[in-house]
């Protein structure tokens, strides 16, 4: 296991279906923290106004389930193919599941805030904290609970970034997220009367400056792109030849900020936060593959070196 090595005679299918059947049992813990985290934080009077007049149904709590359980077959995945292990595993996927997963979904919420107000700055880090508590509680306890791939206990190939493609590639990527980004947030947001009277704080189309929103938006979108990038390489480290994994893995890492928006809140009305998970789902995809693509074909497997030939031994001198 990633603290007690698998078995190297168990089939590897015994060993991924072993770590895959304890994910709904940790994803149940999961909720089990979240819930426990909104009771124990302090909320502003505002947010606590908000709550106490919204009722949580009984979808939400399933939703919240999905949400945990999602993150914890992408934890099976990664602990089965993770090329480090005992502490080090920990440490990496502390990294992008808590970047990724947590503070990615709020991050528009961090650096604008909420629009209608309902909900302050520091209520937002107490959402932040109770999604990274909860999340980093069960990445500990699938650390002790979960196999690790007894192949990777054999030597692996190394892998070297590329360091001008890859920096090219950090430079170029985030525009792309900036594009798709933008035409998501024009017609998810901008054509929605809704949405966009939640994100101008009430305001209707005709009295909201696009200008000053679209170079918000745009600026905040690259920052973002770049910050997702960088987060995947860690994971990208950690998966050395393993393309379709890290393909996989890195599509449920991005797509668990759509999910974010599955589960019901005080604050966001249902038409916003059914337009998010649209918005966020397709966006997150796309980049994910996207993403994936470029940093992997950023890496290159280091050749061996050649064994040399031994030197043959000089005939004994003779003596006369």
């Amino acid at each position: 296991m990633c603290g007690l090595h698998a078995r190297a005679g168990r089939p590897w299918r015994t060993v991924m279906g072993g770590n895959l059947a304890k994910a709904p049992l940790t994803a149940i813990i999961f909720a089990a923290m979240m819930a426990l985290m909104a009771q124990l934080l302090p909320v502003s009077q505002t947010y606590a106004q908000a709550s106490a007049e919204f009722r949580m149904p009984l979808a939400g709590y399933v939703f919240l389930v999905v949400y945990g359980l999602w993150l914890s077959l992408a934890m099976a995945l990664y602990y089965y193919h993770a090329k480090a292990k005992g502490p080090g595993a920990l440490i990496f996927a502390a990294i992008f599941f808590l970047g990724l997963a947590c503070v990615g979904p709020a991050a528009d919420q961090i650096a604008f805030g909420q629009p209608t107000g309902a909900m302050t700055g520091a209520d937002t880090w107490m959402q932040v904290i109770a999604f990274s508590v909860s999340t980093l509680f069960i990445l500990l306890l699938g650390h002790m609970l979960m196999s690790r791939d007894p192949a990777m206990e054999q030597p692996r190939p190394k892998c070297k970034l590329q360091a001008l493609p890859l920096t090219i590639k950090l430079i170029v990527t985030p525009f792309i997220f900036c594009i798709l980004f933008f035409i998501l947030w024009y017609f998810m947001v901008w054509q929605r009367e809704p949405v966009l009277l939640y994100y101008s704080g009430g305001l209707p189309r005709a009295e909201v400056d696009f200008l000053p929103m679209l170079t918000r938006n745009v600026i905040f979108s690259l920052v973002q792109g770049l910050a997702y990038m960088l987060l995947s390489l860690p994971l990208l480290q950690q998966l050395p030849g393993k393309r379709s994994m890290f393909l996989i893995l890195n599509a449920l890492l991005y797509l668990s900020g759509a999910l974010y928006w599955l589960i019901p809140q005080a604050a966001v009305p249902d038409a916003v936060r059914i337009a998010q998970l649209v918005r966020y789902g397709v966006l997150m995809l796309v980049y994910a593959v996207l993403t994936g693509i470029m940093l992997h074909t950023s890496i290159k497997a280091e050749e061996a070196e050649p064994v040399k030939p031994a030197k043959a031994a000089r005939p004994a001198a003779v003596k006369k």
